[in-house]
């Protein structure tokens, strides 16, 4: 949580705040992936999460299975990548392994989802 008081839209200095813990924790993990709603948004968090790194350590995924975003993920299970910023095409039974730290930005339309994200089992 952000030490700025939440209000109805987030303001420049809330997520400010927001990217720079985001970032420490980055580094005080092996790997993290961090889970967004949209790809505007991983966009967005991948280049605050860079600019606050001392060496690119970001990557983002659009789609489950282009190219690019196999890359990232097999360098992300690898350890090559220390974080990666993807949205939902991510949790569509791909297995990265073991990650250290998952963060969720924004909430998710289910608890299903979420429990999906971080790895919980979901029981009918």
């Amino acid at each position: 949580m952000p030490r700025s008081p939440l209000e109805t839209v987030a303001s420049s200095e809330l997520w400010d705040e927001v990217y720079s813990r985001m970032a420490e924790l980055v580094l005080e993990h092996r790997t993290t992936l961090v889970f967004v709603n949209t790809r505007r948004l991983a966009e967005r968090v991948a280049f605050h999460l860079g600019e606050r790194s001392a060496r690119r350590a970001s990557a983002r995924t659009r789609e489950p299975f282009a190219r690019a975003s196999l890359l990232a993920e097999q360098r992300l299970k690898a350890g090559s990548l220390r974080v990666l910023v993807a949205t939902a095409s991510l949790e569509l039974g791909i297995d990265i392994g073991d990650v250290d730290l998952v963060v969720q930005v924004g909430s998710t339309r289910s608890i299903a989802t979420a429990l999906q994200r971080i790895g919980g089992q979901v029981t009918a």
